[in-house]
């Protein structure tokens, strides 16, 4: 889900419960994977510091609705966020009518919140990754794992409250959380409780409640993995949403509950 995604799924979920646009992705094949962007000057070096440089000029790019912010992102980032911000049966987004669409949602929906004024802190680093934690200026706290290509460092995945889903885990155990989440979707019901449907889907990677001016939510994002079970005030389960569109054929088989109905893909 890019910068306005957490926000905007919180109004989306108190008028509708339609649900969440995805967090991850941008930077399609005009994004120019970063070589000349300003996440990084290409000489091989590498700090912290870059990055989170990096960061912020994908930030204040993405709120002005410029598309230099395509050449912060990585490709797989920017794939996954240009399919879950089109329209389901339109034609996939462009990297910058997607960054033109996000900026809008955040004017709309920011609340007057500027997206630079941000306190950044470096939460896990590797030699090729770093997960940067920022806390904006109305209290949101969001989670984004940059990566080191090329000489530059890129955006390739953003989380909201709890931070990058990946937490540095490996693909083996990527597959196997997202595995989890699909073959368990169709298990959780309404009536059930916040701690019964976590304890069928797993710990999720984010979590919104009343106390966040926000519908009562947990959230399971990864990649173009994106589901969501509303809660009700007494923690009870009482709707749902996920990004059908984004998932396979062999995904959607493993989900009984989903059927493709007038609406398109909805559960039953």
């Amino acid at each position: 889900m890019t910068l306005a995604i957490t926000r905007t799924r919180r109004l989306l979920g108190a008028l509708a419960v339609t649900g969440a646009l995805c967090l991850t992705g941008c930077g399609g094949s005009d994004s120019g994977s970063g070589s000349d962007s300003a996440g990084g000057s290409g000489s091989g070096e590498r700090s912290t510091d870059d990055a989170v440089e990096a960061l912020q000029d994908w930030i204040s790019a993405t709120q002005d609705g410029d598309d230099d912010a395509c050449d912060l992102e990585t490709d797989a980032y920017a794939e996954a966020a240009n399919a879950q911000m089109s329209d389901s049966g339109q034609e996939t987004l462009s990297c910058p009518d997607r960054v033109a669409a996000v900026a809008e949602l955040m004017t709309a929906f920011g609340e007057g919140t500027d997206y630079t004024d941000a306190d950044f802190v470096v939460t896990d680093e590797t030699p090729d990754t770093v997960t940067i934690e920022a806390t904006y200026s109305d209290g949101i706290v969001e989670s984004y794992g940059l990566v080191y290509e090329d000489g530059d460092w890129l955006v390739n995945s953003e989380g909201g409250t709890g931070g990058d889903a990946s937490g540095g885990a490996s693909e083996e155990e990527i597959a196997a959380q997202t595995a989890q989440w699909v073959e368990n979707w169709c298990d959780v019901q309404p009536g059930q409780t916040r701690e019964e449907a976590i304890e069928i889907m797993g710990e999720p990677t984010g979590e919104f409640t009343a106390a966040d001016d926000a519908t009562p939510q947990i959230n399971y994002e990864m990649g173009p993995y994106s589901f969501t079970v509303f809660l009700d005030t007494d923690a009870v389960v009482d709707g749902f949403y996920a990004n059908y569109d984004s998932l396979g054929d062999s995904d959607l088989a493993k989900m009984p509950c989903v059927t493709d109905g007038p609406s398109g893909l909805d559960r039953e």
